[in-house]
């Protein structure tokens, strides 16, 4: 299995069940058991209390310790899923569902992770396409070497080569500017990645550290 950064995984699991809007529904049960197969290391200490923490966050907020301790049981029951897949068919979590939350860590039940590598493999393949377009450069079909430029104009193609590289060559090049010293007051802050989740779902941001250990 491929490695899975559980805390990342943890905050998505929070936000499907915002989403969903399973907090006074019986499917609240299965987030929070997913929840704990992912658990932190401190969760160790109170599983309980842990639970009853994270159910505040997806909208239960009348969760007791009892029913909490109840869950904590449940999830010992069988095998924890790890798999994206199998969470995802868990939690019920559709394609739409995650493409239009930005869900990473957890696949949908109706598309496997085989469509989903090779739908990633064409949006790939269509983007490089549109950079090599972008840079001027010509698809196989428009290549020189299938349009022959050279016949119509009743030259040999060596010649239309050297025609070619001599008009290249004559072109103005491009100046680099000059390059000054900064000062160190002038450098930007030092960045660092945190984890927000709104409205389009858990990212990975950057944000300017003012001093060392706090996040500006």
């Amino acid at each position: 299995m491929k490695f899975v950064d559980f805390h990342f995984r943890r905050a998505e699991i929070v936000v499907i069940a915002q989403r969903k809007g399973v907090a006074d529904t019986a499917d609240l049960d299965r987030f929070l058991i997913a929840w704990f197969w992912h658990r932190p290391f401190a969760a160790h200490r109170n599983p309980a209390t842990s639970l009853v923490n994270v159910a505040w966050r997806m909208g239960r907020g009348d969760l007791t310790v009892s029913e909490a301790a109840a869950l904590v049981e449940a999830s010992s029951r069988g095998r924890p899923l790890y798999r994206a897949d199998d969470l995802g068919a868990y939690l019920r979590l559709t394609d739409a569902e995650r493409t239009a939350w930005r869900i990473r860590t957890i696949g949908g039940y109706d598309f496997s992770k085989r469509q989903r590598t090779m739908r990633r493999r064409q949006q790939d393949r269509e983007r490089k396409a549109r950079q090599r377009r972008a840079a001027g450069i010509r698809p196989i079909v428009q290549s020189f070497s299938k349009i022959r430029p050279w016949e119509s104009l009743n030259m040999s193609r060596t010649k239309w080569y050297r025609l070619q590289k001599k008009a290249r060559e004559e072109r103005p090049h491009y100046v680099a500017p000059k390059l000054r010293l900064v000062h160190r007051s002038e450098r930007p802050r030092r960045l660092a990645w945190v984890l927000r989740a709104d409205a389009r779902g858990v990212r990975a941001v950057q944000v300017r550290i003012s001093a060392p250990g706090r996040a500006a």
